[in-house]
């Protein structure tokens, strides 16, 4: 009856070793994700940290997939703002140039004090007379009327490096983009660029030299991801040692698992 009664939990025991074996394979998925968005992340880090590419237009005479392959690389361009067609992007949070990371959501952070607006401003290049995307940075949600920022509306020609990028994919249960109504709520280059009549070219800007007062706060990008792999170890490791474990127990010491 002993070992008829064993017989009969050998289902059962073979559940929790399969279960153990799929929670097993999904952490080893999740980790080999981890380190893979990791590794895109380090490569985002190291192209922001280049020196700029003193040439941009010829960018503008390729195709823009090869575009695709500057995304993160810093490039120097020169020309005007048009201001007249600036895009306000938001609410989003202020993202600390230190760390790449949104101050909202921080244990000391205030969220009004941290909500905004990013400035988009459409860009005229000196050299080509082309037109493209620069995201100026950001400004607290109480700067979003120009009459309150109007000395950093400059109309001269200026230099600057910005960052290459691309479009941005809509969050879940993020509201979808309505040009008409002057609501943008993330980066669509080809919505943009033709509600605008420009190219689909966006540099997030590091600022110009001596900004005037009110210019809005630079380096918005976000190249950091946050890095899990401790977590993915710890858990990896820990369900391994439980499934040999039990492999042990019940298949080399003919132990009830249970």
């Amino acid at each position: 009856m002993s070992i008829l009664r064993s017989l009969c939990k050998i289902p059962r025991y073979l559940a929790v070793y399969n279960n153990s074996s799929k929670s097993l394979l999904q952490s080893t998925v999740r980790w080999n994700t981890s380190a893979a968005n990791a590794f895109k992340a380090h490569r985002a880090q190291a192209k922001a940290k280049k020196e700029p590419v003193e040439v941009f237009k010829w960018i503008l005479l390729v195709s823009f997939t090869e575009l695709e392959k500057m995304e993160y690389k810093p490039v120097k361009v020169r020309g005007k703002f048009v201001h007249e067609k600036e895009l306000l992007i938001g609410p989003r949070a202020l993202i600390d140039e230190t760390s790449g990371m949104s101050r909202v959501g921080s244990l000391v952070s205030d969220p009004k004090k941290n909500q905004g607006w990013l400035v988009v401003t459409p860009f005229m290049l000196a050299d080509t007379g082309e037109v493209i995307l620069v995201n100026r940075g950001w400004i607290h949600q109480s700067m979003k009327p120009k009459e309150k920022r109007e000395a950093s509306l400059i109309d001269r020609e200026v230099e600057l490096v910005g960052v290459v990028r691309l479009t941005e994919k809509r969050a879940p249960f993020m509201p979808k983009n309505h040009p008409e109504k002057g609501s943008w709520f993330y980066r669509d280059l080809q919505q943009m660029s033709s509600y605008i009549g420009c190219q689909p070219v966006w540099l997030d800007a590091r600022g110009i030299p001596d900004p005037p007062e009110g210019w809005p706060i630079p380096n918005q990008t976000r190249v950091t991801i946050r890095n899990e792999h401790l977590s993915y170890v710890i858990t990896w490791y820990s369900l391994s040692f439980f499934t040999a474990l039990m492999w042990h127990r019940y298949f080399i010491r003919k132990l009830a698992l249970l």
